[in-house]
């Protein structure tokens, strides 16, 4: 179920990033310390709807200054996804260090002074997407290759990576017909790969280790 942090604001600043469709978003990006689990806080958010309107979300963070608190709902995903964002005064038998003490010992922002910047480029922003997309195919082409080569009495670890692959290569690129040079149009059990499940666009995953 949703869980909710209580957070002392350092800074709130707005980005962007494309999409693989080459269209641009725009986030809000909140950090701070999260004295609910006595740790750094750092999550990101929409900052605009569809429309081009802000968000909720993103209006309430606007509002916000450092060392202001805010109670953050977080999804039950396993990305903690921002649901709601409020503003509140300090909770009662909480403490937080002041931000502005913090990010004036680290050379703001929470990094080392002297330290680069971590602001990323659009085309930084791209090939992560790119990587997060191609990262959660793979998972689902083997989760799903697993599940239909065993059903059909196919234990081949070969068969069942390439049926992955031919997944994956769906999920990513809307083909999934050509793997390793040989045409896969239907599955073993007879299905074709236009019911093959969707991605979830939810940003977070880095790496795996899914093994092509």
């Amino acid at each position: 179920m949703p869980t909710k942090v209580n957070v002392k604001i350092n800074t709130v600043q707005h980005t962007s990033q494309l999409s693989k469709a080459g269209n641009e978003l725009n986030y809000v990006e909140i950090t701070g310390f999260d004295a609910t689990n006595n740790k750094g806080f750092k999550k990101r958010f929409f900052a605009t709807k569809k429309d081009g309107t802000a968000t909720k979300n993103a209006e309430t963070a606007d509002a916000l200054n450092q060392d202001d608190w805010a109670e953050i709902t977080l999804d039950d995903t396993s990305y903690h996804n921002v649901q709601t964002l409020k503003k509140i005064s300090e909770p009662a038998g909480m403490s937080a260090p002041s931000q502005a003490q913090t990010q004036t010992s680290t050379g703001g922002g929470g990094r080392a002074s002297g330290g680069s910047s971590d602001k990323m480029t659009k085309a930084d922003w791209a090939a992560k997407d790119r990587a997060k997309e191609q990262s959660m195919a793979r998972h689902k082409g083997l989760v799903v290759a697993a599940d239909v080569c065993v059903a059909n009495g196919n234990f081949d670890p070969d068969e069942i990576i390439l049926v992955a692959r031919t997944f994956a290569d769906y999920l990513t690129e809307g083909t999934g017909q050509v793997v390793d040079g040989e045409k896969r149009e239907t599955l073993p059990n007879g299905n074709t790969l236009v019911n093959a499940p969707q991605q979830n666009d939810d940003p977070g995953v880095q790496d795996d280790d899914i093994p092509f």
